[in-house]
């Protein structure tokens, strides 16, 4: 299964703003780090911020911040919000389509993908500074 940009990008957005706690990121400087278009940037922060995984402020002290402890950002949650559930291939105008069972194929096996991503959670991807070290 392929994921669409928005969703690398998004994923890559949480990961970056989980690993950076107490503080506020800015669009630019995600994009820099990641060498991405400020300009999908500000829609995938947008839409991460409907979904409600970011908490996005204006303005001058405003960035990106998370909405909820990495921990309780459950990967196949932010995924599947993302992607949706349609099957891969749109059987609807093939002429196979009552007698093949592809489809049927191809949905259980995005149901195991996305069943693997529930059993992780933002927290599993991040690397924080050991402050002991």
């Amino acid at each position: 299964m392929k994921l669409r940009r928005l969703t690398d990008y998004a994923l890559r957005v949480l990961i970056y703003v989980a690993e950076t706690p107490g503080r506020r990121c800015s669009v630019p400087e995600i994009a820099a780090a990641h060498s991405i278009s400020e300009h999908h940037l500000v829609k995938v922060a947008h839409r991460l911020g409907q979904l409600g995984y970011l908490s996005t402020a204006r303005g001058r002290g405003g960035g990106l911040s998370l909405s909820a402890s990495p921990e309780a950002i459950n990967l196949g949650e932010v995924v599947r919000k993302l992607e949706g559930d349609d099957c891969p291939v749109d059987c609807s105008s093939c002429i196979l389509a009552r007698r093949c069972t592809l489809s049927g194929l191809l949905n259980r096996a995005t149901q195991a993908f996305y069943d693997d991503l529930s059993r992780q959670t933002l927290a599993d991807l991040i690397r924080l500074p050991n402050p002991t070290a």
